[in-house]
């Protein structure tokens, strides 16, 4: 490991507070891409993904970077590894209100078969139970459709009670008839419908489905 590599790694967290150069994050993502590629071992040592999550708290619009990152990575272990750190970064992301910032994430993450789905419920949890939010159409749509992408891509055991207990929430206790409607037809269909079934009510391709 180079002597001097966790100094530049120190100096480059300082660009987490800088908005406007985007020339300049390009340059901070290719060196912590190299990182990731050349130092895989002392990735945690060097707090890589401790710096991506910053990057990201700091500014959500750079989403697109941190996950050319993660999909870069020439190991799955290090791909695991920085998922999850992003699973537990917006899973305890406060306030709970800040969480609708990142539901392109979130989807990436409901989309991850082989990642543990909790970090996913437990944001939308915290979000959609969260006191001080209203939720509006759009961020209730978005809930909706991570939801729809979780069922798709986890057993329906593994999601099936905290799923049941968000889609009961938004069924009965949300100010719009169009999100209460949505949300008592996905709670229908998990209880009623079999993953199977689940997969081909749900896949935008049915004839797809296996």
């Amino acid at each position: 490991l180079p002597r001097n590599l966790l100094s530049v790694l120190e100096a480059l967290s300082e660009f987490k507070y800088c908005c406007r150069p985007v020339g300049s994050h390009a340059v901070v993502f290719r060196f912590l891409l190299r990182i990731v590629i050349g130092f895989a071992p002392e990735m945690e040592k060097l707090e890589v993904p401790r710096c991506l999550c910053d990057h990201l708290r700091w500014h959500p619009r750079l989403l697109p970077s941190v996950l050319s990152v993660e999909r870069r990575a020439n190991s799955k272990a290090v791909q695991y590894k920085l998922l999850h750190s992003l699973g537990d970064f917006v899973a305890r992301l406060e306030p709970p209100s800040r969480i609708q910032c990142y539901f392109g994430l979130l989807v990436t993450l409901s989309e991850t078969t082989w990642l543990d789905p909790s970090y996913v419920m437990t944001a939308l949890r915290r979000l959609v139970f969260c006191p001080s939010s209203t939720m509006s159409w759009q961020v209730g749509m978005r809930v909706l459709i991570t939801c729809r992408r979780i069922i798709l891509s986890h057993p329906q055991a593994v999601i099936y009670q905290p799923m049941l207990r968000l889609l009961h929430h938004l069924a009965t206790y949300q100010g719009c008839i169009d999100l209460r409607d949505r949300a008592l037809l996905y709670l229908r269909l998990l209880t009623h419908a079999g993953s199977a079934s689940l997969a081909t009510l749900f896949h935008p391709n049915p004839g797809d489905v296996a």
